[in-house]
């Protein structure tokens, strides 16, 4: 994405310009998926998994904003080709934990980690001063976001 300087204080340019970046955002681990030959959302259900160990299908959704039909459909097609285990939470019978299988772990250990030091190094790149900002004054907008959309609905 390009670097362009940030306009004057205006929220409705503002807005936009923040949701280009999160959209670019997005679209770079779709992009970067598509040209190692992975499917976006299977990257990111494996990808979760290898760092996560196990979780259920909800906090892949919740985590990445994807649709809950998507992710079980994928889910479905990794457990037919062997890359993940589905096991029914037994505190809660209607979750499913998911786990890799070594065959997934092995498919997911080379790009999880390109993946992981791509992310790693950006962040870094920003130094700690700007990545803490980075991260409160996103923790910030979320909730004032989410206060506000209360108070309107």
């Amino acid at each position: 994405m390009e670097n362009q300087e940030i306009p004057a204080y205006n929220p409705h340019q503002n807005l936009d310009k923040l949701g280009q970046l999160l959209s670019g955002i997005n679209d770079l681990y779709v992009q970067w998926a598509k040209s190692k030959g992975i499917g976006h959302t299977t990257f990111i259900i494996l990808y979760t998994l290898y760092y996560r160990e196990s979780c259920t299908q909800k906090d892949i959704c919740d985590v990445w904003n994807l649709a809950k039909q998507t992710v079980s459909t994928q889910c479905n097609e990794l457990l037919d080709q062997g890359q993940i285990n589905i096991v029914q939470n037994s505190e809660n019978r209607r979750q499913k934990i998911l786990s890799l299988t070594e065959q997934g772990c092995a498919c997911i250990h080379p790009p999880a980690e390109e993946m992981r030091r791509a992310e790693t190094g950006a962040f870094a790149a920003l130094g700690e001063d700007l990545g803490r900002q980075l991260i409160e004054g996103a923790e910030r907008f979320y909730q004032a976001f989410a206060d506000r959309i209360r108070q309107e609905g």
